[in-house]
């Protein structure tokens, strides 16, 4: 959870629906607020769900209150008005309800009688669309807003990378890119020029040859004749490879094809045998054996 800014929640005088919030109920609430004591949860449209799943669980806390006078404009006249201001704790959830224009006021719950001192207390307080009190603020929970009280407002600072001996990362960069190049243009060269005899370290083997005492262009023409082999060696088990392959397919088209061939012929010889139970017609002959029309 973040703490916000202070936001004006309450104003003394008549609400919208008919009740009055006095000018002692705001003083009282302001001089008596502590989250120890009792404190005010914070929830949608006056509705405390039973369940800690949204949107009906608690939106959060509200952490500090504080009274001001205020000049508010009411049927034309501006005129003094003691407020109440409350600083909040709101949970991500709360944010992203503001955050999409949802929920933008504030409503007190205040309990007249609280613990039986006979002031006032703010038990609660609601996030609404319509909101009773005069001259509530819209809650904005901006991440941009750099106010030093609003804790939520997130600093955007450019991000510079350094690197060691303050190398600029351009310089690396270039420096990386030209060792890539180096490292392939060295494939296309010619073997270098013949070296000093005298050879101060003996080279290392290259892909299992074994070390010589070679000038560095004898070792330069081992290295590539060593390239060359596996990569003409490398070639060859991939042409194998595929011959094997299209050898397979071959071989398996032969089998469907015959497969095919077999079931069209006991297809032929099924449509010829005649069904199980089945008995021709007798001929139609006369009693001497020879053939009569029926008419």
């Amino acid at each position: 959870m973040a703490k916000t800014q202070y936001f004006r929640v309450a104003v003394e005088g008549a609400t919208v629906d008919g009740r009055e919030i006095t000018r002692d109920q705001i003083q009282q609430m302001a001089d008596s607020y502590n989250t120890a004591t009792y404190a005010a949860r914070i929830n949608c449209e006056h509705l405390r769900g039973f369940s800690p799943e949204a949107p009906f669980n608690a939106w959060g806390t509200v952490d500090a209150v504080k009274a001001e006078e205020i000049d508010l404009a009411i049927g034309g006249k501006t005129e003094k008005k003691l407020a109440l201001f409350a600083q909040l704790d709101v949970t991500d959830q709360a944010r992203a309800y503001n955050e999409a224009g949802q929920k933008l006021y504030s409503s007190v719950e205040i309990h007249p009688n609280f613990a039986q001192t006979g002031k006032a207390y703010l038990v609660g307080l609601a996030f609404t669309d319509s909101p009773a009190s005069l001259g509530t603020e819209v809650l904005k929970f901006s991440r941009d807003e750099k106010r030093k009280d609003n804790l939520l407002q997130v600093e955007e600072e450019p991000i510079a990378l350094s690197f060691e001996a303050g190398t600029p990362a351009s310089d690396i960069a270039g420096g990386v890119l030209a060792g890539i190049k180096s490292f392939f243009a060295e494939f296309g060269k010619a073997p270098p020029a013949q070296q000093p005899a005298q050879q101060p370290q003996q080279q290392q083997p290259v892909l299992g040859t074994p070390p010589t005492g070679g000038s560095g262009a004898d070792l330069s023409a081992n290295a590539n004749a060593q390239i060359a082999a596996f990569v003409s060696g490398f070639g060859e088990q991939i042409t194998k490879l595929t011959e094997g392959i299209q050898k397979g397919f071959a071989a398996q088209d032969t089998r469907i094809a015959k497969m095919a061939e077999d079931f069209s012929a006991l297809q032929a010889k099924i449509e010829k045998t005649p069904a199980t139970g089945h008995m021709s017609r007798p001929a139609a002959s006369g009693g001497n054996g020879r053939a009569r029309a029926e008419c």
